[in-house]
C-alpha cells in the first residue's frame, strides 16, 4: 500500500488520488472481513484451503 500511495501522490491529480485511496481502502476492508470469516469458520472446525496455494506436499 505504501508504494501505491507514493505513486498516487506523484500523479498530481486529487481526483485520481481519491479514487485510488478509496479503492485500496475497500480492498483492505474486504481482506479484513475475509480473515474474520475464515477465523470464525476455523473455530467451528471447518477446514479452509487458500485458493492460490499450490499443493506441493500432500
Amino acid at each position: 500500500m505504501f508504494p501505491l500511495a507514493i505513486i498516487t501522490g506523484l500523479l498530481g491529480s486529487i481526483f485520481i488520488a481519491t479514487l485510488v485511496s478509496l479503492g485500496s481502502s475497500l480492498v483492505s476492508f474486504a481482506m479484513l472481513a475475509l480473515v474474520v470469516i475464515g477465523a470464525v469458520k476455523a473455530q467451528q472446525g471447518w477446514l479452509l484451503r487458500y485458493p492460490g496455494n499450490l499443493r506441493v506436499i500432500k
